[in-house]
Parts: structure tokens; C-alpha cells; sequence
């Protein structure tokens, strides 16, 4: 093998790691690169797991670091915690999110009662509240309603991370409804 290694990355890199951990449904791009894209095998000056860079500054080396600095960052985003919701290398979930789905993502940390029963969207029209899951999504074209339909997990322009233009709750449901 090239450089006197014993086997070739990645079936190297899998003698000691999970391969499992790398062939989910939903892998991430970076993986193709190779490991050593992301990590230094031998030594590293960043924080955890060998990294060539730390997070996020490793994740802006391929992201668009200006997604993630509009007036209002989720805290998490902020902090730079972009591991605390993505897998770096592969899930069983869109976007790469640890959870089952995204409104469980968010109810990770998000456990008031009434944000989990879905009662905080517009309860003034409705006792029940707006659905949070189960029908389409009308201003996002293939997916599903879920927490992320009105909020961006990352930052926002505008207040409570609202994805659309709206100074309250109220101004953000005329983006899908007519009134």
C-alpha cells in the first residue's frame, strides 16, 4: 500500500472505527473526500477527534459560513455546536440531524409543554393549535410541516428565529395563509 500503510483509508480508518457510523442513509459529502479530509491521523492542534481545523470552523470550509451570522444565530449555532444537531458523517435523517425528525431535534431542547403538544403556534384561533407535523409544507415544495417551517435552526433576520418577515407570530402566518 501507498506510504506503508497497512491497509487503504478508509478500510484502514475502519479497523479501529464503527463502519456502520459511516454508511447510513444519508452521507455526509465530505466522506467521499476521505478521512483525512477532516482529521490528521497522526497529530492535531484542535480541541477533540484530530481534527485538521475545529468546529465550526472546520464545517465553514465547505459551508456558507453567512447562513449562519443574520441578526438573530440560534444560541447552539452561535456557540458553534454544529455537532450538538448534525452527525458529521452519516444518520438515517434529512439534513443529517441526530434525531428521528426535526421537531424531535428541537424538542431535544425545546421541552416546554406547550412548544411540545404544539399549542404555542396561534393558539388565539384554535384550542388545538397549528399541526406541526403530518400535512405539506406550502412554502417549501417536497417537505413536510415541522418546526423548521417557520423557524430557521441557524439565524434569522427576524425575531424567534422566524424564517419569513414578520415582527410577530401573527405578521408570519400571512405567508401561507390569506386572510
Amino acid at each position: 500500500n501507498e506510504k506503508l500503510l497497512l491497509a487503504e483509508p478508509p478500510e484502514l480508518c475502519f479497523q479501529c472505527h464503527d463502519k456502520a457510523m459511516f454508511t447510513k442513509k444519508v452521507v455526509h459529502p465530505a466522506l467521499q473526500m476521505g478521512c483525512t479530509t477532516c482529521h490528521n491521523p497522526h497529530s492535531s492542534d484542535a480541541d477533540e477527534k484530530m481534527l485538521v481545523a475545529n468546529v465550526p470552523d472546520l464545517c465553514f470550509q465547505c459551508h456558507d459560513q453567512t447562513k449562519f451570522t443574520k441578526k438573530k444565530v440560534h444560541p447552539p449555532v452561535a456557540a458553534g455546536m454544529c455537532t450538538t444537531c448534525h452527525s458529521p458523517h452519516s444518520t438515517d435523517t434529512i439534513f443529517m440531524i441526530k434525531a428521528p425528525s426535526i421537531n424531535d431535534m428541537c424538542l431535544t431542547c425545546h421541552t416546554n409543554k406547550d412548544i411540545k403538544s404544539g399549542l404555542h403556534v396561534i393558539r388565539g384561533f384554535s384550542q388545538a393549535g397549528h399541526p406541526l407535523k403530518g400535512r405539506k409544507d406550502p412554502k417549501r415544495k417536497g417537505r413536510m410541516l415541522a418546526c423548521s417551517s417557520c423557524h430557521n435552526p441557524h439565524s434569522s433576520d427576524w425575531g424567534r428565529l422566524f424564517r419569513y418577515k414578520a415582527n410577530d407570530k401573527y405578521q408570519l402566518c400571512t405567508h401561507c395563509h390569506n386572510y
